[in-house]
């Protein structure tokens, strides 16, 4: 034999030395992947913890969904908050929809205010 068939012949598949119906790989010892699932221990399982006894009262803030404050609807992921302090829903999201009590135009006067500082120039002399 010389050495390009040596290196021909390494390289063929073979089959598994075990169940001899699927091609083995050098990696698991010439075992399909299923003879060598079943030949190697698996890993410990973790156990699930332990539950823990809730008290009543962590189980009753769980169970409380939020609500529009308008129409009771359910809200879910689609909450709207807004800056009046309600929850609302896609429908009564809009301030005018749910007669809001925050006043917007107050705070957009101070805000432009504060961001504005007044410009004074200097007064001209007279010559």
């Amino acid at each position: 034999m010389d050495m390009a068939e040596k290196v021909q012949k390494g390289n063929e598949p073979q089959l598994c030395r075990q169940c001899s119906l699927f091609f083995a790989a050098t990696q698991t010892d010439f075992l399909c992947s299923q003879c060598f699932k079943t030949r190697t221990p698996q890993p410990a399982s973790v156990s699930p913890p332990i539950p823990v006894p809730v008290s009543l009262a962590e189980e009753t803030k769980t169970v409380v969904e939020e609500r529009c404050k308008l129409c009771e609807r359910r809200l879910g992921a689609m909450q709207f908050l807004c800056k009046c302090g309600g929850g609302y829903c896609a429908r009564h999201r809009v301030p005018e929809d749910h007669a809001c009590t925050f006043d917007r135009r107050t705070v957009g006067v101070k805000r432009l205010a504060d961001s504005n500082p007044r410009v004074v120039a200097e007064k001209v002399r007279k010559l």
